[in-house]
């Protein structure tokens, strides 16, 4: 029970940051998307190397951020004192891969804004494997524990995303990913005028679900534990919303790029 409300409490924290990244990385998606409707090759190629100059700065920021206020958020959450050092070891490796979970999403809503959404899902399905294998290893032979659940999954998300990198790069797909091309434009800063928006909508529903943890956290570690793995099935229950949201802002905004705002409506 312990270590279960250790990844339970470090999960919820883990989640706003992904909540924070996933809301900024759907402003990308509408970019990309609608210089893709309008055909401009140029404008969808600094959106990309914008978007991702942005999310590499905004991971260093957080990185530091987040191991700097570790101790601070969790006792915020009343950690069960029995679960706060294995919180702490999830948390921080958790952390150190913010980089990772940063490039990752990226790199996924620029390929849905662009019209492919196919391969981000066998991005995800490769994460996913690795996740799971990595589990086992680290979990079950190697007995890392808590630490080594952060690891695989900190470890499969890099693992995915230099893949994805090294797989489009071969593709010849529209943008390459070479440091210089890596610029941010001031032209295309429009992206935070989308994504922080939707970022501060989805940080907002995150930090609902963290007062609540602080709030079972203080019935000990059992409830700690059971609310973790209930919470789980509270994700899943999204999941279709927001996998038809992202849908549609791609599809929208390639038809709003495209000068068919009919076809946007319907």
């Amino acid at each position: 029970p312990e270590s279960v409300a250790a990844v339970s409490t470090g999960t919820q924290v883990t989640q706003i940051i992904t909540s924070m990244v996933s809301g900024l990385t759907l402003g990308g998606t509408i970019l990309v998307g609608k210089y893709t409707g309008m055909k401009d090759d140029e404008r969808t190629c600094r959106t990309i190397g914008t978007t991702l100059s942005v999310f590499a700065i905004v991971a260093l920021v957080l990185t530091i951020g987040m191991l700097i206020f570790r101790d601070t958020i969790l006792t915020a959450l009343r950690t069960p004192a029995a679960s706060m050092d294995e919180a702490r070891q999830y948390v921080t490796i958790c952390f150190c891969g913010i980089f990772f979970i940063c490039g990752y999403n990226a790199i996924s809503a620029i390929l849905r804004g662009y019209g492919d959404s196919r391969r981000p899902m066998y991005f995800v399905a490769l994460s996913c494997v690795l996740n799971i294998a990595g589990d086992i290893i680290f979990v079950k032979y190697l007995k890392l524990g808590v630490a080594g659940t952060a690891l695989a999954t900190v470890l499969s998300q890099s693992i995915s995303m230099i893949c994805s990198i090294i797989y489009l790069n071969r593709k010849k797909f529209i943008f390459t990913f070479t440091l210089k091309n890596l610029r941010i434009d001031r032209d295309r800063l429009e992206l935070a005028m989308v994504g922080i928006p939707i970022s501060s909508q989805e940080c907002m529903v995150r930090l609902s679900f963290l007062y609540l943890t602080s709030v079972t956290n203080r019935l000990g570690v059992n409830a700690a534990a059971a609310v973790g793995i209930a919470s789980k099935y509270d994700v899943f229950a999204m999941l279709p919303a927001t996998s038809i949201a992202s849908a549609l802002a791609a599809i929208t905004a390639q038809n709003y790029g495209a000068g068919r705002p009919e076809r946007a409506r319907q």
